[in-house]
């Protein structure tokens, strides 16, 4: 027999596949690797944002909507005895009102003197409620049931939104600033001050008030947001982002603000108007979301509010936070 002939490779051909085999390993090791640390980048990153910078927010989805009248200004809103009750602002146009809260209908309402500038309205848990003024430092009682006036009390400062912890027996009272001062409901004078911040940043401009269930909801002036609000220690626990609820127009950003929360406890439903809207709007809240995305609502959620369209029309240069804004930020 004949030797059997074996082909050989190429001097040099096992060595340069081998090489092969391992530039290509190793390349994949690196791109994995690189996904690898990507990922842990992007974590870092939104972990580090959602901390330091954002916090949670709040959808938001109409259930209903009920008439609203287009020259009420807004001012105090609850829910008491199974109606909505709303103090309506402004020199001579004053007045409390109670309205229908399945049709929208006034089924009653009381006229201020018009020497008086309304604000926001509270159940004082004793069959009264307590209506504040705007910069008189004067407030009324008025009869739950028919409205009636029934006496003044004074308090000091602004009075801007006010609201009732019925189980901590406690009223909560704004003024425009950051601070929310606290009354006893029975005597009405103040017990101590609660100051409101995220993050370390003062929240200003906190308006309309409604206490649900352990925390103290408020508007924040000029924004279409609602900060909910720890009532010991003043930290904004989160925040509902209601977007896209009204349109406002430069020449109605004035007067348009949003501005009215009432919460009917036994039912569940949460209703929200503004300054002369044409609707009221029960809503539900949607499920908290990690903001990820810093230019999402700059720096402290005001991006989507129309904030920015409110201070060009009247040529603010603060933002809630009392820091002045910068052009880069875009909102001028």
């Amino acid at each position: 027999m004949g030797r059997r002939r074996v082909a050989r490779k190429p001097p040099g051909t096992k060595h340069v596949f081998n090489i092969f085999e391992v530039r290509k390993s190793g390349a994949l090791v690196f791109c994995l690797l690189a996904v690898v640390v990507s990922l842990l980048v992007h974590q870092y990153r939104k972990e580090r944002v959602a901390d330091e910078v954002i916090g949670w927010v709040a959808d938001y989805e109409i259930i209903s909507t009920l008439p609203h009248g287009t020259d009420s200004f807004t001012q105090g809103f609850l829910f008491s005895n199974g109606s909505l009750v709303e103090t309506v602002g402004q020199f001579g146009k004053s007045r409390v009102l109670r309205i229908d809260a399945d049709t929208g209908d006034i089924i009653k309402e009381t006229a201020f003197p018009d020497s008086d500038f309304a604000e926001g309205i509270s159940s004082t848990g004793t069959g009264e409620f307590a209506v504040l003024t705007w910069q008189s430092g004067r407030g009324y009682l008025v009869d739950s049931s028919s409205l009636d006036f029934k006496g003044e009390w004074k308090f000091d400062g602004d009075g801007w939104g006010l609201t009732l912890n019925e189980d901590e027996r406690e009223l909560y009272l704004s003024d425009g600033s950051a601070t929310i001062r606290v009354l006893d409901p029975g005597s009405l004078k103040e017990t101590r001050r609660i100051q409101v911040a995220d993050r370390g940043r003062s929240i200003h401009l906190l308006n309309e008030l409604e206490f649900i269930g352990d925390e103290i909801w408020a508007n924040v002036y000029g924004t279409l947001l609602l900060a909910r609000i720890d009532p010991l220690s003043g930290t904004v626990n989160s925040w509902v982002d209601c977007y896209g609820i009204f349109s406002v127009t430069r020449e109605t950003v004035h007067v348009s603000i949003m501005n009215g929360i009432a919460y009917d406890r036994e039912r569940n439903r949460l209703f929200v108007t503004g300054k002369n809207w044409p609707y009221i709007y029960q809503i539900r809240v949607l499920q908290d979301f990690v903001v990820d995305d810093v230019a999402y609502l700059d720096p402290i959620f005001f991006n989507r509010s129309y904030l920015s369209s409110y201070q060009r029309a009247l040529s603010l240069k603060v933002d809630v936070s009392g820091v002045p804004l910068s052009r880069s930020r875009g909102h001028w």
